[in-house]
């Protein structure tokens, strides 16, 4: 697979990749999206359900999730209880190396700047707030 805008390889196969790409279709935020774990994740519902502990804003949050995000999260290994585990055992990846995955590809943005940029087009265009 390949970056639509600079046709690089996208490192789906990396938990790097992997993550950078669940976190730009749940429009969550990476230290979210990095912390995901298996026991919140509902295949046959299509939910990723995590708590309020998690959330900067303390309530429990809901997301849809897409066919796309649910072959991703096939796709994963399960070394633990984090979807996107990192090298060490017991831990998520770690946002330093979700931060690199953009800027290797020869983009110069940032993990966070993909949930800014939903939340101004939702509220642009069907109102969110």
């Amino acid at each position: 697979m390949t970056c639509p805008t600079s046709g690089a390889d996208w490192p789906r196969s990396s938990q790097w990749g992997s993550v950078l790409q669940f976190l730009i279709l749940t429009a969550a935020r990476p230290g979210e999206a990095r912390g995901a774990t298996w026991d919140e994740i509902d295949l046959k519902a299509l939910l990723w359900i995590f708590p309020g502990e998690r959330m900067k804003g303390g309530k429990t949050h809901t997301v849809p999730l897409t066919s796309v995000t649910i072959k991703l999260l096939k796709s994963q290994p399960r070394l633990n209880e984090y979807a996107f585990p990192g090298p060490r055992t017991g831990k998520p990846v770690s946002d330093f190396a979700v931060s690199k995955v953009p800027k290797a590809m020869g983009h110069y943005v940032t993990a966070h700047g993909f949930r800014a940029t939903f939340r101004t087009r939702a509220q642009e265009h069907i109102g969110y707030v």
